[in-house]
């Protein structure tokens, strides 16, 4: 850069402010906004992207559970195991149902603080 060069651009920030001193505040605001939405756009991506990761993972988790189910029906069936037998130690769906809910408000609560909405009345 050769100093001419320097001196012009030193001369154009200074008219520039001189000719009218709200200018330099607006422009930096403008600049402060578009990053802020920029960065704002980039949390977006990234937590889109998350969420797909974690439905992935559920899907895998849910195919899982699905084998176990089917791995224990064919034992149960092989070993001659009544189902009234075998569900008569496991929680009623009322149960079941409820908990569920109860875990379901939680995470939309836990993800609306996490994201800055506040608390979120229940489903």
């Amino acid at each position: 850069m050769t100093s001419a060069h320097a001196r012009r651009q030193t001369a154009s920030r200074f008219s520039l402010s001189a000719k009218s001193p709200t200018r330099l505040p607006r422009i930096a605001q403008c600049r402060c906004g578009t990053y802020r939405a920029q960065r704002h756009e980039q949390r977006t991506q990234l937590s889109k992207e998350g969420i797909k990761a974690l439905e992935a993972r559920f899907q895998e988790q849910q195919e899982k559970v699905k084998r176990a189910q089917q791995t224990v029906d064919k034992l149960r069936e092989e070993m001659s195991i009544n189902n009234t037998i075998a569900s008569a130690e496991s929680p009623n769906s009322a149960d079941v149902g409820r908990y569920t809910k109860e875990a379901e408000n939680l995470r939309v609560e836990q993800t609306a603080e996490y994201f800055g909405s506040g608390p979120v009345g229940t489903l």
